[in-house]
């Protein structure tokens, strides 16, 4: 009989200290990461997560998981996506004979091609400099040819980049977004948005 009074009560101690324990958990679950807090001041917020989430840990581990490395993954990103674009864009150039959509389409290659070897690189440069403007005019100049891109191929019958026109636009704004964050991160400390 002792040791049954004795089971109850170490399990009674055990449920009402296991009460204290299921709160802090509670709130640590329940709190937005850093990576939640900075897509919401985005204008894609979904977009912005699911590219952090599926590219920042596989490609930087942990210790990349800033807002800097949040910048230079999305800008990563882009490149991933414009080079697809590249290659995909020369796939239906070979195949199409429509003289209208072959012009949007050979300045769709130009403009994809300025982007991954030229405007891409220097945007990633200006990242590792700190050069927050400069990141912020090389995402504004990429996704402007991406919508010279989108306009060109609308002049024709449809659209066979329109999909992956908006998504590197809708990228080049969560990237220039991000990096509005920079300066106060690296001033103020990443505590002012935990």
């Amino acid at each position: 009989m002792k040791l049954s009074s004795f089971s109850t009560i170490i399990l009674l101690h055990l449920a009402t200290s296991s009460i204290y324990f299921i709160s802090p958990i509670q709130c640590t679950i329940n709190r937005p990461s850093l990576v939640e807090q900075i897509c919401r001041k985005t204008p894609h917020y979904n977009l912005c997560v699911s590219t952090l989430k599926s590219h920042l840990v596989s490609q930087h581990g942990p210790s990349r998981v800033n807002i800097e490395g949040f910048a230079r993954t999305t800008l990563q990103a882009i490149a991933i996506n414009a080079s697809a674009t590249l290659k995909h864009v020369h796939k239906v150039f070979e195949k199409t004979s429509e003289k209208q959509m072959r012009i949007a389409l050979d300045s769709c290659i130009a403009s994809y091609t300025k982007i991954v070897k030229v405007l891409l690189p220097e945007a990633i440069s200006c990242i590792n400099k700190g050069d927050n403007n400069g990141v912020k005019s090389g995402a504004s100049a990429i996704a402007n040819l991406a919508i010279s891109c989108e306009n060109k191929c609308m002049a024709t019958t449809n659209s066979p980049l329109r999909d992956s026109n908006h998504y590197v636009q809708n990228l080049c704004a969560v990237a220039a977004s991000i990096v509005n964050y920079l300066p106060q991160a690296h001033h103020q400390g990443l505590h002012r948005f935990l």
